[in-house]
């Protein structure tokens, strides 16, 4: 990886380095979506991320070591195309039409992509990181050994299983094979603002299916259904109203695996997930205790104890479950536990301080959280971890709140990437 991007800092962890098969094969260590994401436009969410921001990851601290454990990041893959693209000294569309598309297999029509519940059309995604889902090519036939081609040597390592990632299945670089009793089917999807797509084929080269829609939702249940005999077809999920004092019964930490947290939160009428490290995307009910996210196929039941409460969750996830215990608070990226503070003591820091060149932080209280947002840049939930000291989940960083000798809050410190900068408050 430092010979691909030498003008990048690849975060390590004990000494072991990120190399490019661990990010084909999702075992990086690296998170889904890159913390300092951010966008300006919701709608066009990768159109300001460049590779200024993306190098930005040298700040991160990796949860566990590369290679040991699974988990998909678009992050990762993103990084994997531009190291290729830059060795290869040309843009990524460039380096896929030399190597890998045929002038024939050009797309030439791109389909509008629809908002849900008639809203209107969906803006065309512009990617900084290419990697990922960038791409839809005709190439199950290729795949399946129908079409020859050059790089039929090249597909067959890339399905071939290399890692374990749980419940029978295993992936290879990028490819999963997905274990039933009824087969295994080779597949993959991709995502991205109003469009989805599936690829998928049974090991057995019998079938073969490409999905391809102007609609959300990543459709590999349906290609499961289409591959597979008694796969179920997909549940279509639609979103329900719920009152917003209802939310916060959802609302906490659950502990997915040591290190890697789900902190759930609401900000007005709406519910929030954010994985320790990843940017927070909201989640829309489907039912009592259950809720679904638009922006991947994630769905979340929660779970109820004797008394009622809220004690646990499951993560449901490219074909994975992941239970989740209920803790209190939050985790800082140093596992560091957040503390709660008395709901009048957060009003001290609600204002305004300028940073510098422009930017200024707004810190707001809702429901008894805590918000800090960068002019620029979205609200995120700080925690606390002792009185005028906290910590971000977004992001490895931190702020702490400075106070004059009669008490009063005047400037906050923001800590990130080894420097501490100053900012006062407002009058």
């Amino acid at each position: 990886m430092a010979t691909l991007l030498p003008d990048f800092r690849i975060p390590e962890r004990n000494g072991k380095p990120i190399t490019l098969g661990l990010l084909a094969e999702q075992f990086s260590g690296l998170p889904r979506l890159p913390g300092n994401l951010q966008p300006a436009d919701l709608g066009n969410p990768y159109a300001d991320y460049g590779r200024d921001r993306l190098k930005a990851l040298a700040g991160y601290r990796l949860p566990r070591d590369p290679g040991a454990a699974y988990e998909y990041s678009n992050l990762g893959f993103g990084l994997l195309g531009d190291a290729l693209a830059q060795h290869a000294k040309l843009s990524w569309g460039e380096l896929l039409q030399r190597d890998v598309l045929a002038p024939g297999h050009r797309l030439h029509r791109l389909l509008n992509a629809c908002l849900p519940r008639g809203k209107g059309k969906a803006k065309h995604w512009v990617r900084a990181s290419r990697g990922c889902s960038a791409t839809a090519t005709s190439a199950l036939q290729a795949n399946m050994g129908e079409l020859k081609t050059p790089l039929a040597a090249a597909m067959q390592l890339a399905y071939a299983p290399r890692r374990d990632i749980g419940e029978g299945d295993r992936i290879g670089l990028a490819w999963i094979t997905h274990h039933t009793p009824h087969g295994d089917v080779i597949w993959h999807n991709g995502e991205t603002g109003g469009y989805s797509s599936f690829i998928g084929f049974a090991a057995d080269g019998r079938r073969g299916v490409v999905i391809l829609t102007n609609a959300t939702g990543a459709p590999q249940e349906l290609g499961f259904a289409a591959l597979l005999p008694d796969a179920p077809l997909p549940q279509v999920h639609t979103a329900m109203a719920v009152p917003a004092a209802q939310l916060d019964a959802y609302v906490g930490s659950y502990t997915l695996a040591p290190g890697f947290v789900l902190n759930v939160f609401r900000r007005a009428d709406q519910l929030f997930a954010q994985a320790t490290g990843q940017g927070a995307f909201p989640l829309f009910a489907s039912a009592p205790d259950a809720f679904f996210a638009k922006v991947a196929p994630i769905t979340i039941d929660f779970e109820r104890a004797a008394d009622g409460k809220v004690g646990a969750l499951t993560l449901h996830q490219g074909g994975h479950d992941q239970h989740a215990p209920r803790t209190e608070g939050a985790t800082a990226a140093d596992g560091t536990r957040s503390v709660a503070l008395d709901p009048a003591l957060l009003r001290d820091y609600v204002g305004r301080y300028t940073l510098g060149n422009g930017a200024q932080f707004a810190v707001t209280v809702e429901h008894g959280q805590l918000f800090a947002q960068l002019t620029g840049q979205a609200a995120y939930p700080v925690y606390a971890k002792a009185k005028d000291r906290f910590f971000y989940t977004v992001v490895d960083a931190q702020l702490d709140f400075e106070r004059d000798a009669a008490g009063k809050v005047v400037a906050l410190v923001l800590h990130q990437n080894g420097n501490d900068l100053r900012a006062p408050r407002q009058p």
